[in-house]
Order: structure tokens, then C-alpha cells, then sequence
């Protein structure tokens, strides 16, 4: 199509492969940020951009889309020293070293003489009994990990081990990538690489793993390196005596703070029933909180504590050194808004149920929902100079349910909400149907999917041969027992990796072993459980410095928490389990968004484009869906302070939704 250089579908072809280099993302490492010191001004090497030219006059003659920053050129100044040049003995006639020479580059035959594929080259090599081994750093998207895939795949060679994830064992998670083995080629992914996968600003460790291992023929498992481990500090809370119904608490101090609040500190319970009292965190904007907007955060799970947004997103604070001490995070909402951090439904984090149900009680959508409803009724009775303040509901992940019907509540109850103004999900699971049906796609574009498996499904179960026309999300509820348990093991091909399915490029040199915090490893078990997968959990997550924090005696004072309050934990694993998630659980939340724009409301939603569960394509066909009004397409919006600038994209929406997807950010 690319090739009869006329018509629609050539420019259409053009347009669809050259879409990456509109980003204004460097497209061999889409997910690389350099941030400019603004003394020093812009150094990119001309590496990336050079091996980019060649590709744009290979497949459109285009040469004017280049990424505004690719990697430092630190190399290029070094190798073009005079006392480097007279320690290499490089003659006086030889002309100062670049990377790359784009006289060469632009010259060079990509026309008749250009083997269009290498097909028959490996084959020779394998017939002859040579070790071949490709691979792939899976954030190239030029020389792609999926076309590498499908080129191993259509060279006909047996397949001796499917696609299985291997392991660098000192980190979590461990998976370095995957791996599929065919008889005389090797086909691997480094998770997280790009098209450089060896440099210092990709996966050197993991590459020179694989490098080692290739050489020595031995298992690509085979570590090369390994840490020293740490043991954290053990804690035990001090209860204190219980005062429901006291006023809102002053904090005067946090153990081992680095720095000063910036702000004013309050802690308490709001009553949602005779027993059951949620607990917040509310802290006041740096600005001017008298006029900045309100701002209440849920975490979702269900059952998972607000104040893992607190220390482990947006809040103003960092726990470090396995819960040792707290330190300022400068890019705290809490600049520029008043945040009230709630744990919600009682029984997570700080919250609780004085008849001790949690661990039986069965909530549902709709109970959250009233029960945070008549908890945020409370808070505003016990800060009234706040109602003047315009209000918003911000949440994230099962958030994408919590936070519409809460906030489709707020319109019916204006009376008592006049200042509600909108709502903003990050990472929000907004309709069961497409997350379930666009996981699939995308765990087949991150190469988790072997491509044996993925054309037996598609050619067995979609009626036009393709996933994308296919609802596998039927099939996984009413499918014949072929269709069904492909469409499961598909949509779990990224649990199976080993990888954290919320940040796909996350990685932790271990210091100890058990150091991970159960906020993922809890919302990802309901993700299981409503697809009918429970096997797989990925080993590592982030490290639980806040969780041990929060356990802590001093802490706990600090905070007024009540002695009858249990230990904290990020989440409940019993409320996660029992929550319904078949009968009363909504699949879609179209109405309540549908609602909260035609009430005039600002909605937005954004999404980290590397979690695989809530992931970004789901939301950009839930809005897509809406039926709105387009009224700004597909646009990179900027950090002119980071190289390259842009941050992610926005479509915008007629009715004030907009759809962000951010290059890289944690759930």
C-alpha cells in the first residue's frame, strides 16, 4: 500500500506509520525524559536522529519530524578531544568523530539493491547450525518488538519453547522480558529497553545478562551480578483511647519529617453510620487555601487506603529507608489545592467498623457510594468555611467506579453541593467490557502474547480474523470452552510475564526480600477475580516504606489515631475479596459521566500508558463512546522543561472531557 505512492491509502499508510513521530517523543525510547538544566541548554546526540532520518526517507521521503531530544552527547565531546584522539593514535588527517555520518546515511541505497527482508539470511545461518539470537527492547517503536515477533514467527522454524518470561533474580520483579525459542533462534524482549537497550539510560545490567549468557550457550536465567540484602525495622502500634465525635485534630508535628509542613494538617472520623467512621487526612493548599478548589481523593482496590495516594502519588510526602523517615515530594498537589485523603469503605486503611464486620461484610458499588456521600456531608459540616470553595472528586483505578457514582450523587444532591464542579480519574476502570477486550490488544502490541497462540484464538474465535473486531469479553463469559478459556489466557498474558501489570517498566534492586507493598498485588486480585483468573501475582510492587511509617507508635499519635483502629495496611484484603463484584457491581459508568456533563461539570480522565489492567486504550474508546462532540483531536500537551517535552496526549471533548494518556506514571 506504502509502495503505489498515490491515492488515499498511500497517505493514510504514511500516516498511520509516522504517527510516533508526531509525538515530539524520542520514538526509539518513547518512554525517555531528559530534564533540561537551563543553564546548560540542549545536548542530544545525533545518534537517534541520524538512524531517524534514514527511516523517514525509507518509508516517506520525510525528513522534517525528528524528536527534539534523543541521549546525551557526552561520548561525541570525549571522543573528539585532542588527548583522547593522541591516546587512540588517530592520525591528524582523520576528521573529528561523530556517531553517525549523514552523507553515508543519505546516500545510502534504499531503493533496488535494498534487501527488503533478511529472511533468507537467517535461515542460511540456522541451517548451518549457527546460534542466532534476536532481541528487542519493547519501547523501540521503529524496530519494534512485534515485527521481530512475527519475523521469527514466519520463518517456519519448530518452535522448542513458547513465549515464558526470564528472570533476572535480584530485582523485582524479576522479569527481565520474554523470551520464545525456536530450533537455532532465540527471540527476546527487554522490558523497559529501547532501541539502545545496553545504555546506561536503558537496561545495562539486563543486557549484559543476556550478552553473558548468549556466549556461555547457558539459560538466559543465569544471574551475573547480585545485591547485598537489608533488614527493615520492626514496629508495633500503641493504641490510644478512642474520640469519635471530636473536632477536627490539628497535627503539630510528623516523626522524622525532613523539612517543615508547608501547611495546615487534620486528621478525623466522619460518621457514616452508628459503627461505621472513615477516616481522612485532610491538608491544606500551600497557596491560598482559602480560595483554592477542595479536592477529595479516593484509592480504589476495592479496599485499598487513600493514604497510598498521599505517600506513594500525589501527596506532599515520601516515606524512605523502609519507613525510617518522611521527606517533602515538590510535586505535591497540595501546591495548589486543599486534598482531603479518605480511606473508604470502613475497614481500610485507618477507617472502621466498631461491629467488626469488616471481614464478613459484603459491600457493594452502591453502598460505597452512599456511605462516602454522607461521609463528605460530615466533613463539610465540620469545616464549613470550606463550602465556599469550588469542590471536585478525584480518584484512581476501581476509582473509576467510586468516583462517578459519587459524584452522580453530588449533582442529585446540589442542594447541599452547589460548589461541586467535577471530577478527575486517573487510571480509572471505566467499563468492564472494553478493559477486558482492549487488554488483549495490548498485551499482543507488548509482545506478551506468543504468536502461535494468537493466531490459533484469532482464527478459531473471530468471526473477521482479527481482535479487534472480536468481543472477547462475550466469550469469556458465554464462549464455547475453546473460545473461553483462549480469551482468558490471552487477556492474562501479562500476569504470567512476572511483571507488576500496573507499571509494566517498574523495577526494584532488592535489598530485602519481602518488601513490597500489597496495594497492586490487592487491586490486581479483583481484576482476577472478576475475569475468572486467580493464579497469577506479580512479586513485587513498590516497597511498603509508607506502610511500615504508618505503623509506627509515633505515627499513630501523631495522627490521633484511636487504640481500637487496627494496624494500618494500604489494603483489606477481606473487603477486596467479598466485595461484589457479579450481581449489583455496575460494568459501565457511561450514565453517571453522561450525567455529570449534561449537569454542566468538568470531567477528565488520565491514563499511564504503560498499565497494562486500566489501560489507556480502554479509556480513550470509554470516551470515544460517550457519543460527545470531538472539538480538539488527538494533541501532544508539554513540559517545555524536559527533553523531549512531551508529557502524553489529550483529546478533548465537547461537555469538558478530556482523555489524557501520560508517557509513564505509576497507578
Amino acid at each position: 500500500m506504502s509502495n503505489n505512492q498515490s491515492g488515499f491509502c498511500f497517505k493514510e499508510a504514511n500516516y498511520l506509520t509516522s504517527a510516533n513521530l508526531e509525538t515530539g517523543l524520542d520514538p526509539y525510547f518513547l518512554y525517555y525524559s531528559c530534564y533540561l538544566n537551563p543553564d546548560d541548554g540542549p545536548t542530544p546526540t545525533q545518534m537517534a536522529s541520524t538512524v531517524l532520518r534514514t527511516h523517514l526517507r525509507r518509508m516517506t521521503s520525510r525528513t522534517d519530524a525528528q524528536p527534539a531530544c534523543a541521549h546525551h552527547n557526552d561520548s561525541v565531546v570525549y571522543l573528539q578531544r585532542d588527548d583522547v584522539r593522541t591516546a587512540l593514535h588517530i592520525p591528524a588527517t582523520v576528521p573529528p568523530y561523530q556517531t553517525c555520518n549523514n552523507d553515508i546515511s543519505d546516500d545510502y541505497d534504499f531503493g533496488d539493491s535494498h534487501l527488503m527482508s533478511q529472511r533468507e539470511n537467517v535461515k542460511k545461518l540456522v541451517s548451518a547450525k549457527k546460534s542466532v539470537m534476536f532481541f528487542y527492547g519493547d519501547t523501540d517503536s521503529m524496530c519494534n518488538a512485534v515485527h521481530g515477533a512475527q519475523f521469527a514467527a514466519q520463518l517456519g522454524l519448530k518452535e522448542v519453547a513458547p513465549l515464558r518470561p526470564y528472570l533476572d533474580k535480584e530485582q523485582l520483579p524479576p522479569t527481565i522480558g520474554l523470551i520464545t525459542q525456536y530450533e537455532g533462534l532465540d527471540l527476546l524482549t527487554v522490558r523497559g529497553g529501547g532501541h539502545f537497550p545496553a545504555s546506561s539510560n536503558e537496561k545495562p545490567k539486563e543486557t549484559l545478562q543476556i550478552f553473558v549468557n548468549y556466549i556461555k550457550q547457558q539459560p538466559y536465567d543465569t544471574p551475573v551480578a547480585h545485591d547485598t540484602p537489608y533488614d527493615p525495622p520492626i514496629t508495633t502500634p500503641q493504641p490510644i483511647l478512642p474520640n469519635w465525635d471530636a473536632d477536627p485534630f490539628l497535627i503539630k508535628k510528623l516523626p522524622n519529617l525532613d523539612g517543615t509542613m508547608k501547611s495546615k494538617q487534620y486528621t478525623g472520623y466522619l460518621n457514616v453510620s452508628e459503627t461505621r467512621k472513615l477516616f481522612y487526612w485532610y491538608i491544606e493548599s500551600e497557596q491560598d487555601p482559602d480560595n483554592d478548589p477542595v479536592v477529595l481523593w479516593l484509592n480504589g482496590g476495592p479496599g485499598c487506603s487513600s493514604l497510598e495516594g498521599l505517600f506513594v502519588e500525589m501527596g506532599p510526602y515520601r516515606a524512605v529507608n523502609f519507613g525510617d523517615r518522611i521527606e517533602r515530594n515538590k510535586w505535591t498537589w497540595n501546591r495548589v489545592a486543599n486534598i482531603i485523603y479518605l480511606d473508604a469503605p470502613a475497614g481500610v486503611g485507618f477507617s472502621v467498623d466498631l461491629n467488626d464486620t469488616a471481614s464478613t461484610h459484603v459491600y457493594t458499588d452502591d453502598e460505597v457510594a452512599d456511605d462516602n456521600h454522607a461521609a463528605i456531608t460530615d466533613w463539610f459540616r465540620k469545616f464549613p468555611n470550606r463550602r465556599s470553595n469550588d469542590f471536585y472528586v478525584a480518584g484512581e483505578s476501581y476509582g473509576g467506579t467510586y468516583v462517578p457514582m459519587l459524584s452522580a450523587r453530588l449533582v442529585d444532591d446540589a442542594e447541599n453541593f452547589p460548589h461541586f464542579k467535577g471530577m478527575l480519574i486517573g487510571n480509572g476502570c471505566v467499563n468492564d467490557r472494553l478493559m477486558f477486550n482492549s487488554l488483549i490488544n495490548y498485551n499482543y502490541d507488548h509482545s506478551f502474547i506468543d504468536e502461535n497462540d494468537y493466531r490459533k484464538t484469532v482464527d478459531s474465535c473471530c468471526m473477521a480474523n482479527s481482535t479487534y473486531a472480536c468481543d472477547f469479553y462475550e466469550m469469556s463469559q458465554f464462549g464455547t470452552d475453546l473460545c473461553h478459556n483462549e480469551s482468558l489466557a490471552l487477556n492474562a498474558a501479562n500476569l504470567a510475564t512476572g511483571l507488576d501489570p500496573f507499571f509494566l517498566y517498574y523495577t526494584c534492586r532488592l535489598d530485602e526480600p519481602d518488601s513490597a507493598t500489597s496495594i497492586s498485588s490487592a487491586a490486581l486480585k479483583t481484576h482476577l477475580r472478576k475475569i475468572g483468573y486467580d493464579e497469577a501475582l506479580p512479586s513485587c510492587s513498590h516497597y511498603n516504606d509508607s506502610t511500615v511509617y504508618l505503623q509506627r507508635d509515633d505515627v499513630r499519635r501523631a495522627l490521633n489515631i484511636p487504640d481500637v483502629v487496627p494496624q494500618y495496611m494500604s489494603c483489606n484484603d477481606d473487603i477486596e475479596n467479598l466485595y461484589d463484584l457479579n450481581v449489583t457491581h455496575y460494568l459501565n459508568q457511561t450514565d453517571n459521566v453522561q450525567k455529570l456533563i449534561k449537569a454542566g461539570k468538568k470531567v477528565a480522565l488520565f491514563y499511564g500508558d504503560v498499565d497494562s489492567i486500566c489501560n489507556a486504550v480502554h479509556g480513550a474508546q470509554f470516551a470515544f463512546n460517550l457519543g460527545l462532540k470531538q472539538v480538539a483531536s488527538l494533541t501532544p500537551y508539554l513540559d517545555v522543561e524536559q527533553k523531549p517535552p512531551t508529557i502524553g496526549f489529550v483529546t478533548k471533548y465537547e461537555g469538558s472531557i478530556c482523555r489524557h494518556k501520560m508517557k509513564h506514571i505509576f497507578l
